[in-house]
């Protein structure tokens, strides 16, 4: 019973080692980041470039990479292109109000361009 309970931990040993060690599993990709772009409220198009699936993650910031008070909702990315709509925009600075907000994005590829399409 012994044997059987040791030979047990050694596979499970060698399985958690051939996970850690596979090519699979260690290839990592390094994250873009976008920062200081500024959105009035609107819909905008943003294109990555490459061809790979895009993931990514849309938000507003205050210039110190905070997050900020208005609302950004990233669309589904279709290829390599990516909807976002910027609603409420009013953000507050030291004690003054802006029309616009900083924008940041985060995503597994590059930024081609970011415009406003209305």
């Amino acid at each position: 019973m012994t044997q059987d309970f040791e030979s047990e931990m050694k596979q499970i040993e060698q399985e958690l080692i051939d996970l850690k060690t596979a090519a699979e599993y260690t290839s990592v990709r390094s994250a873009n980041f976008t920062s200081g772009f500024l959105a009035e409220i609107g819909l905008y198009k943003i294109t990555y470039t490459g061809s790979q699936d895009i993931l990514s993650f849309v938000y507003c910031a205050d210039s110190s990479g905070l997050w900020g008070s208005g609302n950004v909702y990233a669309r589904t990315p279709i290829g390599n292109e990516q909807y976002v709509e910027v609603g409420y925009s009013e953000f507050v600075i030291s004690g003054s109000t802006t029309e616009t907000v900083p924008m940041v994005v985060i995503s597994n590829a590059p930024i081609a361009s970011i415009e406003r399409i209305s």
